[in-house]
């Protein structure tokens, strides 16, 4: 589908409807444009408030504000159509963002005034994303009263996602500055399908240019090839241990053990373990990788 283009305030917001979202924005009478809109506000608020530094930030926004914003009429927007579990009235307003959010609304990029173009920055040895991903965006929504009017509000999750293997791969043939001080919130911002091949792709990198893969970059590396399947993650203060479970519910136990000073020790993978060189398929046996092999 071809990508959705706005360009509002100096900044660009493309995206795409990776499902379509039926006949939701037919009910409020909204288009994409008028959808935009609404993000655009969204992200200015995000940026205003300056919540693009984590994972898990959220921002709230009225329904007055969305329903101006939206453009759409407040009566019909307020129409109450159902009652959720906690006995709340769900509107009109309600199941739009339900089957909103349900349609997956990707936004590639977002360029803000001080962000001249898409890039990654590296600052003291860290590297910083200035693109985001709302694929998997989170909407919270509850009562309460402003000005003393009751109101609803609407609270909105944000989720950091990296540039594009290729734009990163550019960046890092043009200068591998901050490639050998990656640290472990860099790496657990890497949330999307390429992740994995990201940080191969780095580690390719560093190795041309003589540095060796820290732990903490090891233990990304092997957690996103286990991250495919459902996992659960138990940690101590020197093992990172995950139980992982395939599609006929056997238990994979991976362990990465590390001395005091946070050196890999040896790396266990126990009952049964995935075969790299078969995606899906698993080996069965116990491995054990020392230092020396490592």
């Amino acid at each position: 589908m071809d990508d959705l283009v706005l360009y509002k305030s100096q900044r660009l917001i493309s995206g795409f409807f990776q499902d379509g979202i039926d006949g939701s924005c037919s009910a409020l009478g909204i288009n994409e444009h008028r959808l935009f809109n609404m993000l655009i506000y969204f992200f200015q608020r995000a940026a205003t408030e300056n919540l693009f530094i984590a994972m898990d930030r959220r921002v709230h926004i009225t329904q007055t504000e969305l329903i101006e914003k939206l453009g759409v009429d407040r009566t019909n927007a307020t129409r109450v159509v159902g009652v959720d579990d906690k006995g709340e009235d769900i509107t009109v307003l309600d199941t739009w963002f339900q089957k909103l959010f349900k349609s997956q609304i990707t936004i590639r990029n977002i360029i803000l005034p001080e962000i001249k173009e898409e890039k990654l920055v590296v600052e003291n040895g860290l590297i910083k994303f200035y693109k985001y991903d709302i694929a998997n965006f989170g909407i919270l929504s509850f009562w309460g009263r402003k000005n003393g009017v009751e109101e609803k509000t609407y609270s909105f999750t944000l989720n950091p996602f990296l540039v594009s293997l290729s734009h990163l791969q550019t960046l890092i043939e043009k200068n591998g500055v901050g490639y050998s001080k990656l640290n472990l919130t860099d790496l657990k911002t890497i949330q999307t399908p390429g992740a994995l091949r990201l940080c191969e792709l780095i580690a390719r990198e560093k190795e041309k240019r003589g540095f060796k893969l820290t732990a903490i970059e090891l233990e990304q590396i092997l957690y996103l090839k286990l991250k495919r399947k459902n996992f659960t993650v138990a940690r101590d203060l020197n093992a990172l241990c995950l139980q992982v479970y395939n599609h006929f519910k056997t238990k994979i136990s991976f362990c990465i053990k590390k001395t005091r000073t946070k050196e890999i020790e040896s790396i266990e993978f126990d009952f049964v373990y995935p075969d790299d060189a078969n995606y899906g398929s698993f080996k069965v046996g116990n491995v054990r990788m020392v230092k020396s092999l490592i």
